[in-house]
């Protein structure tokens, strides 16, 4: 779940950077908000929803992620529904998580910094960093045996503030 959750953190990051802002313009401080949804099975990319100075939909593939203790360090790629992608950085703590095994449910709290490593399409060139503070709620099947994660939902929101040069 923790791999999950920083691989749709990453996402959110991505989406932040994004400005309509010329080429030659300089670096503009943004807001962006992204939710994402889906299956809580690792691998499997998340549907996103992003808000604020930029609005999209896609999916957040996960290309590499790396976990130290509570911190995670991946790359992702937000591949938009008009096949632009952003590929991001994300670095991110967990602060807190909780999960409760009578009802299958549990939830994070996250916080972090991202890069903009590249962009295609309307994103080409795209440049710039910022942070971001997240949270996850995750939805199991209880069972006689437990809970059945692979049945599992993820709901993350992601709330990023960036300086970014498109």
């Amino acid at each position: 779940m923790t791999r999950r959750l920083a691989a749709t953190l990453l996402a959110f990051l991505s989406f932040l950077g994004l400005t309509g802002v010329a080429g030659a313009a300089p670096p503009q401080e943004t807001h962006f908000t992204l939710t994402y949804s889906g299956p809580a099975v690792e691998e499997t990319p998340l549907s996103f929803v992003a808000t604020g100075a930029i609005t999209g939909t896609g999916v957040d593939v996960l290309v590499s992620s790396r976990q130290t203790g509570r911190s995670s360090h991946d790359v992702d790629d937000l591949v938009f529904d008009s096949g632009d992608v952003i590929t991001i950085n994300p670095h991110s703590v967990a602060i807190t998580d909780t999960f409760d095994p009578a009802t299958c449910t549990g939830s994070s709290l996250f916080k972090g910094n991202f890069k903009f490593l590249s962009g295609t399409g309307d994103y080409a060139g795209i440049r710039g960093h910022g942070h971001f503070t997240g949270s996850v709620t995750f939805q199991a099947t209880p069972t006689p045996e437990g809970c059945d994660d692979a049945s599992g939902t993820l709901a993350i929101r992601v709330d990023a503030d960036a300086k970014v040069k498109l």
